[in-house]
């Protein structure tokens, strides 16, 4: 330390020594109260004020700083002239029966503490002043040594004296008297300083010009100086003068004590650190964040290692800075969080392509390894053996010399020796001369994509053999396009592949509006776990050339929009049950409707008459004059007649009306809402026109049929079908009978035209 820190050193051992008196001093006041109790109000007053001076010099030791120790040392010195004083006042006052040689014997004692105390410390001038009190105190303990309390009072005087006596752990510096400091200043004027003293003002000089808090470490990590305004605002809680370790002197936040501990190491090995964020608590628990440089410095005291040290300069961090800081810390944080969650290998390797970084989670999970034990390993060391590498080991060299590489398949060998199939994507690094320094890339584990994809290819292999297989047309629908199909498939439909492909299914169905009919019920069956059939008429062969068939589509739902479909082809049993029903509905000779249609459409047309929904007309009609032809010319131009009559009779009549044959030359005619009678003689009318006309038979020669007709309506004469046959049977026979060519009624209905010549 330099001489300017003398008197500085000297406050500080004396407030050190009175830090370790107050525990004495409160002892003797103690035992001044329990030999005094309740004697006066005196006693209790003066109590108070001693307790209330020992509260004070406590607090001056306690918050005192280093550059405010002399003004501490002044204020101490005063308290304990005034303790003094009431030490004084209390064994003067005291009267002798109270126990006066006891409470003299205290006092006493707490008398030559104090005197011991600042006799060490004070200057000279003081000293005179104190030692004669001395004198005084201890005659008084000589006239009282027989006194009871006394045997108390003394040990409790020696034990204040050895502990208020112990060194201080840095020792006093006499002050030097006015002249001698006169001198020596006048000295130092004229004369050349000393190097160490030279050192030492340069240190106060570069002191004094540093803003903030500047604080010096020595190689020992003990502080050695503080400067600054009040210190302890800035997390310093023990002074330089006790020489501290730096790491007790401030109350350092735990996440930065390690940040500070490495800028000192490296400033006392001649590094300089800037802007070292770091947070540390005021004595009163406030927490302050300051920015801290630590630079290189040469104390003056040495040479060699022991003269190294380390600069401090504290400054307060700028709100904008600890806000970058934090977002800086938090974005490192997140990026880590995501590099090492990140299920592909993230790496980066050197120029000579040794591995540098690994995140963890993929090291573990792809290579079965921590981290640092792929540091420092080759990429090359990584690939398998044993295994074709050479396309491996030209995209490496592609790397090196300036190319990106992109999901390069390649084999490597984990640690415990399985192999793993891995896509490698890098970007190579380049210093600014443009030379290789390394690269950083990802590593991707394919191993469980290439064993589904060889599961995927065997299953769909067995799937193409099923499909082909199978004697059905099968095909998976996706989106309404064929995914995939069999032979089979195509065949029915006589399309090509790559049409299907870009085709939708529903282009093939004669109506389109029949495959969103069957998606739909299948998707509705899947909740049963059942599939939709349905027939529908398909168009087969090119757009040019279509032809319609019936199929039957049996639909299951496999997935959203997608669809296994069965096509069966139906088309010869739905012309067969086609054949069978009209067959089975018609006549075979003329392909009228026979009895068994013409009853079938008769029940809703009499049903409507029965509700009063109109009239009903049936006609029962027989051709006058076919007998003669049929033997004349045969029953082959007989059933040429036959098929002409009834292809007349079609013509003639409403598409809603029914004109069948119930055998032989006899139809029947139904006509459902005809209106009214007149209406029905009409129809009659144009039936008979109709017949009438001109045949050609064999040879070209002309012939003529008529027809004689009977007409029954419904409800009048009924609403049995059978029944209206019979009346209007009985009507045809009464007009064969009448002359024939002509239509009649039944008996019981009115009358009007029927002759073919009155229409």
């Amino acid at each position: 330390m330099s001489a300017a820190s003398a008197p500085s050193a000297s406050a500080a051992s004396l407030l050190h020594a009175e830090r370790r008196s107050l525990a004495a001093t409160l002892l003797l006041i103690g035992a001044v109260s329990l030999a005094l109790p309740g004697a006066s109000r005196w006693v209790g007053l003066w109590t108070i004020l001693m307790l209330a001076s020992v509260a004070l010099r406590w607090m001056v030791a306690r918050f005192s700083e280093p550059d405010g120790e002399i003004g501490a040392m002044r204020m101490v010195a005063a308290l304990h002239l005034g303790d003094i004083m009431l030490w004084t006042a209390l064994l003067v006052s005291t009267p002798s029966a109270l126990g006066a040689n006891g409470v003299a014997g205290a006092a006493a004692a707490g008398a030559v503490l104090l005197a011991s105390i600042s006799l060490r410390h004070y200057p000279a001038a003081h000293a005179l002043l104190l030692a004669g009190w001395l004198v005084a105190a201890t005659a008084v303990i000589a006239t009282v040594a027989a006194a009871p309390l006394f045997l108390v009072g003394f040990p409790l005087w020696l034990l204040a004296v050895w502990w208020s006596g112990r060194p201080a752990d840095v020792q006093p510096l006499p002050a030097a008297p006015a002249s001698a400091t006169a001198t020596t200043a006048t000295a130092a004027a004229t004369a050349e300083p000393a190097p160490e003293a030279q050192a030492a003002q340069r240190a106060d000089e570069l002191y004094a010009r540093l803003p903030g808090l500047v604080w010096n470490v020595d190689a020992h990590g003990r502080v050695t100086e503080v400067r600054g305004d009040a210190p302890w605002r800035w997390g310093l809680k023990i002074g330089a003068y006790e020489r501290p370790h730096w790491a007790e002197a401030f109350d350092l936040e735990p996440d930065s004590r390690a940040d500070v501990e490495r800028a000192i190491a490296r400033a006392i090995a001649g590094q300089s650190t800037f802007d070292v964020l770091n947070r540390r608590r005021t004595r009163l628990g406030a927490l302050v964040a300051l920015r801290s440089h630590f630079v290189p410095f040469a104390n003056g005291e040495g040479t060699g290692e022991s003269n190294a040290s380390a600069l401090v300069l504290d400054t307060i961090a700028a709100p904008h800075a600890l806000i970058e800081v934090e977002q800086l810390r938090r974005s490192r944080q997140q990026y880590k969080a995501l590099v090492d969650a990140s299920a592909s290998l993230i790496w980066a390797c050197d120029e000579h392509f040794r591995i540098s970084f690994a995140s963890r989670r993929a090291t573990r999970e792809i290579y079965r390894a921590e981290p640092h034990q792929l540091i420092g390993r080759s990429l090359a060391k990584l690939l398998a053996e044993g295994v074709d590498q050479h396309a491996a080991l030209r995209a490496l060299a592609g790397l090196r010399a300036g190319e990106s590489l992109r999901d390069v398949e390649m084999v490597h060998g984990a640690l415990d020796g399985t192999r793993v199939v891995v896509a490698l994507t890098a970007a190579p690094l380049r210093s600014r001369d443009g030379a290789f320094r390394g690269a950083v890339g990802t590593v991707t584990d394919l191993t469980i994509v290439k064993q589904r994809e060889s599961r995927l290819a065997e299953a769909l292999q067995v799937e193409r053999t099923v499909l082909d297989a199978a004697g059905e047309a099968i095909a998976v629908v996706k989106g309404g396009k064929v995914l995939r199909c069999n032979e089979a498939f195509m065949r029915l439909l006589k399309a090509e592949p790559a049409h299907l492909a870009r085709s939708n299914l529903a282009e093939y169905f004669e109506r389109p509006e029949d495959w969103s009919d069957i998606a739909g019920a299948a998707e509705f069956a899947r909740g049963e776990d059942r599939a939709a059939v349905k027939e529908v008429q398909i168009k087969r062969g090119a757009r040019r050339d279509t032809e319609s068939m019936w199929c039957q589509v049996t639909a299951r739902m496999v997935a959203a929009d997608e669809y296994v479909i069965v096509l069966v082809d139906i088309d010869q049993i739905r012309r067969r049950e086609t054949d069978a029903l009209h067959v089975a509905h018609h006549d075979e000779l003329t392909g009228l409707p026979n009895r068994r249609m013409l009853a079938t459409r008769a029940q809703p047309a009499l049903a409507a008459a029965a509700g009063g929904r109109g009239i009903c007309a049936v006609l029962a009609l027989d051709l006058d004059g076919f007998k003669a032809i049929n033997d004349r010319y045969g029953h082959r131009m007989g059933d040429v007649v036959l098929r002409e009559i009834a292809h007349r009779l079609q013509r003639a009549v409403r598409p809603q009306d029914t004109v069948a044959r119930r055998g032989g030359d006899e139809f029947a005619v139904l006509l459902p809402d005809v209106g009214t009678r007149v209406d029905a003689e009409r129809v009659a009318s144009r039936l008979l026109h109709a017949v009438g006309q001109p045949l050609i038979l064999t040879g070209g020669r002309e012939g003529w049929v008529s027809a004689s007709i009977g007409i029954a309506l419904a409800p009048q004469q009924g609403i049995d079908l059978e029944r209206l046959l019979q009346v209007a049977d009985a009507a045809m026979y009464h007009a064969k009978l009448r002359g024939k060519n002509r239509y009649e009624f039944p008996a019981d209905t009115h009358e009007g035209p029927r002759a073919a010549a009155s229409q």
